[in-house]
């Protein structure tokens, strides 16, 4: 499957050239793929579990892709399969992926009188999900600010 995942220079690039927003901070986190794994460190403290609620998150993303294009025979023996290919690989240490936080902001401009127009601030959250697809979320908050 094909997987494509922008660098924070490549975001950055879109949404300046999109020229609607402006940037008010882009940061780059790691994240463990399995979120009920909260242990510190690289060592995963059970790789079976951790690995089937990894396998979980892929399959919600990508099982209508697979469906399309395979039926929806395969499924259950395909995550299977890949739930044991994880718990091998999780032996090596922790998967984590990679999400790219964006906070925007409409340029706001004055209306007269000392009054500004209302500005809309977007929290953007791109999560770039390996072996899967990227989703933005934005949150829209509106402040209307006065002199």
């Amino acid at each position: 499957m094909p997987y494509y995942a922008p660098s924070v220079d490549e975001v950055t690039q879109l949404i300046k050239k999109n020229d609607l927003f402006d940037i008010e901070g882009i940061r780059l986190f790691e994240s463990n793929w399995d979120a009920h794994d909260d242990s510190d460190g690289d060592t995963v403290p059970d790789c079976s579990s951790s690995a089937e609620n990894i396998a979980k998150i892929i399959r919600a993303g990508i099982e209508p892709l697979i469906i399309n294009h395979f039926g929806e025979n395969i499924l259950d023996e395909l995550f299977v399969a890949y739930t044991c290919f994880l718990a091998k690989d999780l032996e090596k240490g922790k998967a984590m992926c990679p999400v790219i936080v964006v906070m925007l902001k409409s340029p706001s401009s004055e209306i007269g009188h000392g009054v500004r127009q209302p500005r809309e601030v977007c929290i953007g959250l791109l999560l770039i999900f390996p072996r899967g697809n990227i989703k933005m979320f934005v949150l829209r908050l509106y402040s209307y600010v006065s002199k």
